[in-house]
């Protein structure tokens, strides 16, 4: 590719990276053929991410990427999120736990082995067998409880059990010492265990 191309090639990027979501959603809904295009290049490094914190394996990450533009590309329309990042970001971190379940089969190692390790002292007392009211109800107490949390205690969780970065990441990303992470997630998840043996969700 010669550096004239390369120059055009980082303009449309430029160009697509500055699209606000609504127009991005917009290009779906148009079944414009550079929607994907557009997502990609505003969102795609964040749900590589993202990806690759619970796939630890780049090509897996990669291919999950890709299993992630086509889903969003059937499903927008009919869907219209309110909040594109947020709701790429919940495709892109559903395929990736499926993808972790299938290829681990309970062997738990790695980052995001860990991770499901530290929600097992209660996580694991949630019966598996919740009708669709009972699980909504479940989101809702766990939104509920996230909301009123202090904003920083909020946001060491999500980064950790969302977006499931490291520790080391969320303290580099909120000025925080490691240490003070393990204390907050550590903190929060007893606040949390309490909030649902309260709400009758764990005895």
């Amino acid at each position: 590719m010669t550096k004239e191309e390369n120059a055009t090639k980082e303009q449309e990027t430029e160009s697509l990276q500055n699209l606000t979501d609504r127009e991005i959603v917009a290009m779906f809904q148009e079944r414009n053929e550079h929607a994907i295009d557009a997502l990609s290049a505003k969102y795609g490094r964040y749900c590589f991410k993202i990806a690759y914190n619970i796939l630890e394996n780049e090509e897996e990450a990669t291919d999950c990427i890709n299993d992630a533009w086509l889903q969003l590309w059937n499903t927008i329309p009919p869907a219209v999120p309110k909040d594109l990042r947020f709701y790429t970001v919940s495709v892109i971190r559903n395929l990736a736990l499926n993808r972790f379940k299938y290829q681990t089969r309970k062997k738990r190692s790695g980052n995001f082995g860990t991770l499901l390790s530290e929600m097992d002292d209660f996580v694991g007392e949630i019966p598996d067998v919740f009708d669709e009211i009972q699980l909504k109800a479940l989101m809702q107490t766990v939104n509920d409880f996230l909301h009123a949390l202090p904003r920083q205690e909020c946001a060491v969780f999500i980064r950790r059990y969302f977006y499931a970065e490291s520790a080391k990441d969320i303290a580099i990303a909120l000025h925080l010492k490691e240490s003070n992470v393990f204390v907050i997630l550590s903190r929060v998840r007893k606040k949390l265990k309490k909030k649902l043996q309260k709400e009758g969700f764990l005895s």
